[in-house]
């Protein structure tokens, strides 16, 4: 018997996911190929570039935060998070804009 990842344990039974709890139990043929394969470079494009933004904010928020003598671990939380959602959602929008004519 197999899990979502396709993975079974010795006894046989699925090892900690199964297709009913599992967001990694998507099938091959709803993954989109050919014309709407687009999408999928774009938002793969805006994550990798949002993983960057938020390793370099996410270092340097604190280190200024403690130039000014702010307390680093109350502070930087929140205001990591949200310039790094604000971030992600316009380079989606940004990147999906710049790619419109080679997506349609």
């Amino acid at each position: 018997m197999e899990c979502a990842l396709g993975l079974a344990s010795a006894s046989g039974r699925p090892s900690g996911l199964s297709a009913a709890n599992s967001a990694a139990a998507v099938p091959a043929s709803t993954i989109p190929t050919g014309s709407g394969g687009g999408s999928i470079v774009v938002v793969g494009i805006a994550l990798a570039t949002n993983t960057l933004v938020a390793v370099f904010l996410g270092g340097a928020i604190p280190l200024m935060l403690t130039k000014l003598r702010v307390d680093p671990a109350t502070a930087a939380a929140p205001i990591v998070t949200t310039i790094i959602d604000a971030c992600g959602f316009f380079l989606v929008l940004s990147i999906a804009d710049a790619a419109r004519a080679y997506l349609t």
